[in-house]
């Protein structure tokens, strides 16, 4: 694998795995599949850029109240979103490198009570067909 693709845990820590559910890519959802990795986390904590470099392009937010907020991360060969949590603002545009602080986790496990853990939700969103070539 290219190094600059890559993905590191946001949070340095492992996959969301509670009693509402898995946070592994094809996990179930219902009549569907996760499409992609929840990473866990506290609440409050750093959260780290995941690629080798790349550049935050803009604020994503997964629900239209916008109390959850996250980015769509772009480099060479790949783009991410990356949920719950709060990016700083003056990173927007700019390059980065890997574990580099861009923000602190939110509390997702609020939106959905029960016994779902906080986690960071990591999605890819395009490849591009280069990355697959030796």
């Amino acid at each position: 694998m290219k190094e600059e693709t890559r993905i590191s845990s946001p949070t340095g820590l492992g996959i969301r795995n509670d009693p509402d559910g898995f946070g592994w890519y094809g996990a179930p959802r219902g009549k569907r599949k996760h499409q992609g990795k929840d990473y866990l986390c506290a609440p409050g904590q750093d959260i780290y850029f995941p690629l080798e470099s790349g550049k935050i392009t803009r604020i994503a937010y997964p629900y239209n109240d916008h109390d959850y907020q996250g980015v769509l991360i772009e480099a060479r060969y790949i783009s991410i979103k990356m949920f719950y949590f709060e990016v700083w603002p003056h990173l927007i545009g700019k390059y980065l490198k890997r574990d580099e602080v861009i923000g602190m986790a939110q509390d997702i496990s609020k939106k959905y009570g029960g016994q779902m853990e906080a986690h960071i939700h990591l999605s890819v969103v395009s490849i591009d067909p280069e990355f697959l070539e030796a």
